[in-house]
């Protein structure tokens, strides 16, 4: 799950669970926890999804921005999911979500103008063919472009030809297996689609998780299978998840398909974790340890590691045993540097804000630069500047003053976008107890973002820095400096 609520996140975090439910029930040993409580889970996920459906009848990211070609196939196909799950589904909202579908499948483009990439399109024409017996015309299209298809796409064609238990799907199948990059251990497709700005997004984990799914549903003694998963768990870039909420959902998708054909929820080994020579852990797993995961954490500090330290890990006996690694580091500097990462840049200032009144009452504003003292009560503005590429799925993480508010009107002004002078456009902004988070659909390569605050609680505050990402590419990212204030109580 993620703190940010978008649609994406909602779904991402949901529907997982969704398919591992259903996964489990075909495993005699496995069950899921009373604690997880995924019934209220999934009514809250089915509940948000509601709210945020457009009057047109499809999703965008957010509740009040364009429908977006993928995000509505995302929720068409997790509304069929949660369906098939056995959950009561609004079924006319998911009907409204298909002729969305199909009006952007028939325009061939989204509803800013822009063309939909042939991987969009293909996870399109899947939502659309496995949630109703409607047309069957675009997966013939899809069909007639088996040859030239990326794997994503391929991937969505086997599985949608599958659903129709149309023999096809074997014929896609021996193509997905030929396209694999493979060697003794590991297999993986790579894809990628072009966004609104003509920028390559790469989809490798996404199009792996695919092939995966379709061949453990269509070739299930495909010897690629074991390595296949191997390559995703590998491939973490977090130790527990993928780059992304989306990135993460379709890995669960495809692994969850690939154990119902495995046996590695029966497994019956011993591993055994040795630190520079000295064993530090072990234990054994069988198939009532293989769905209850268990951390192993070893405790070493100081002098007891060195410039250089082995970790070795020994498994004997039957099973599959996933290791990962990462290294997480902490500064105890006392200031942060400015960092960028990809071409993206983002810098903080803090100004005065005076709000005033006319005879007539009614209100203005301006901002100075911050001098002289700052007392309780008083307004500030945080202004933020970005540049770097145009992108899609901008992330603005700014954390606050521990004595201060933030504010969006004041005097009857909002103060946001509404006024062109204030700031450029947002697609979403969340006020957050420690932090400011906007988030910016479209980011043409120059923004300036601003909110008001109200410094409420005397004291010396040290700020953490303010940072962007893009978010289904989080290597592209930046953070500014820290910050201190001096704030005096009221005269």
């Amino acid at each position: 799950s993620f703190p940010y609520a978008c649609t994406e996140q909602t779904m991402s975090s949901f529907v997982p669970n969704l398919v591992v439910a259903q996964t489990l029930k075909d495993v005699p040993t496995a069950k899921i926890r009373a604690s997880n409580d995924l019934d209220a889970k999934v009514r809250k996920g089915l509940d948000r999804l509601y709210a945020y459906q457009h009057g047109d009848g499809g999703w965008g990211w957010w509740k009040d921005d364009r429908s977006d070609p993928f995000m509505t196939a995302y929720v068409v196909d997790g509304l069929t999911m949660a369906s098939r799950a056995g959950y009561p589904v609004d079924d006319w909202r998911r009907e409204q979500g298909r002729q969305k579908l199909l009006s952007l499948l028939n325009a061939g483009k989204n509803d800013n103008g822009n063309p939909i990439d042939d991987e969009t399109r293909a996870y399109m024409i899947y939502a659309f063919t496995e949630s109703g017996d409607g047309d069957t015309r675009f997966l013939e299209e899809l069909y007639g472009k088996r040859n030239n298809l990326g794997a994503y796409g391929r991937a969505l064609l086997a599985l949608a030809l599958h659903e129709r238990n149309d023999a096809r799907a074997r014929e896609i199948a021996n193509l997905i297996e030929g396209a694999a990059l493979q060697d003794e251990f590991e297999a993986h497709w790579q894809t990628a689609r072009v966004n609104d700005y003509g920028r390559d997004v790469y989809l490798d984990a996404e199009a792996t998780s695919l092939s995966l799914k379709a061949l453990s549903r269509i070739k299930p003694d495909s010897n690629l299978l074991s390595r296949t998963a191997r390559w995703l768990v590998r491939n973490r870039s977090n130790g527990y998840y993928w780059r992304s909420t989306k990135e993460t959902a379709f890995a669960i998708y495809g692994l969850s398909d690939y154990l119902k054909v495995s046996k590695e929820l029966s497994p019956d080994y011993t591993f055994e974790v040795y630190l520079n020579g000295t064993k530090v852990a072990g234990q054994h797993v069988g198939a009532n340890d293989a769905t209850n995961a268990e951390t192993v954490t070893v405790w070493k500090k100081g002098t007891e590691i060195g410039p250089s330290n082995q970790i070795r890990i020994v498994k004997r006996g039957k099973g599959a045993l996933y290791v990962s690694a990462g290294l997480e580091y902490f500064t105890a500097d006392e200031n942060v540097t400015a960092q960028t990462a990809g071409g993206l840049k983002i810098t903080r200032e803090y100004l005065r804000l005076h709000v005033t009144e006319d005879e007539n009452g009614k209100a203005s504003w301006k901002v100075d630069p911050l001098s002289g003292e700052l007392r309780s009560g008083d307004m500030i503005v945080v202004r933020l500047r970005l540049t770097g590429p145009r992108a899609q799925y901008l992330m603005i993480e700014d954390p606050i003053p521990a004595g201060a508010e933030q504010v969006a009107r004041v005097s009857g002004i909002h103060l946001n976008h509404s006024l062109g002078q204030w700031t450029d456009w947002y697609s979403n902004r969340e006020f957050r107890d420690n932090r400011t988070a906007i988030f910016m659909n479209y980011f043409d390569g120059e923004a300036t973002l601003q909110y008001a605050m109200r410094i409420e609680v005397p004291g010396e505050f040290k700020i953490a820095p303010a940072r962007a990402e893009l978010m289904y590419q989080p290597t592209v990212q930046a953070n500014t400096t820290n910050d201190r204030l001096r704030i005096l109580d009221k005269n």
